[in-house]
């Protein structure tokens, strides 16, 4: 993702045509960032802020067919660049952060529930869903930046490991 025409837009390289090496992705008006390919390979999530709020969209890898995962709670932080998401390992579920709770949805809107929730004060700013573990490892922000934890959930939402503590 880069800023072209006032706005972040997603971008993909093409090799065979050294005169134009990236072309444009998205088509979504507003900003479209935090691209993420699936673990099949076939679909791309992203962010798009066409809305009041930020929600999460599909798209086909040649940027077709921009399709909205309806989801009952927006993807929402404190800091908007470090808002985060990530596929299941099988690529039919998203993980995805509203502050300090963390929510699961299947990618076609179906299936929306709470995983995991924080204190107050505390929030979800990255995730990731490891293939080969089925673990998910959270990283969290406090009331003030650079201080935070990193956390090791199972598939199911529970918090196993506190792996790093800095509140």
């Amino acid at each position: 993702a880069k800023v072209a025409n006032g706005k972040y837009d997603i971008f993909a390289a093409q090799n065979a045509n050294p005169a134009n090496p990236i072309y444009l992705l998205s088509s979504l008006p507003s900003s479209n960032f935090r691209p993420r390919i699936s673990p099949i390979g076939n679909k791309i999530a992203f962010l798009n802020n066409n809305f009041i709020n930020t929600q999460i969209y599909l798209m086909n890898r040649d940027g077709s067919d921009p399709t909205l995962v309806p989801t009952p709670v927006p993807v929402l932080g404190n800091d908007m660049f470090q808002i985060d998401y990530c596929w299941s390992p099988d690529g039919t579920k998203l993980l995805y952060m509203n502050k300090n709770r963390l929510y699961k949805i299947n990618t076609d809107g179906s299936g929306f529930e709470l995983f995991a929730t924080l204190p107050v004060g505390e929030e979800f700013v990255e995730v990731d869903w490891a293939p080969v573990t089925n673990k998910i490892a959270a990283r969290t922000v406090g009331s003030q930046p650079y201080i935070g934890r990193l956390l090791l959930y199972n598939s199911a939402g529970s918090l196993e490991q506190v792996l790093v503590s800095d509140l």
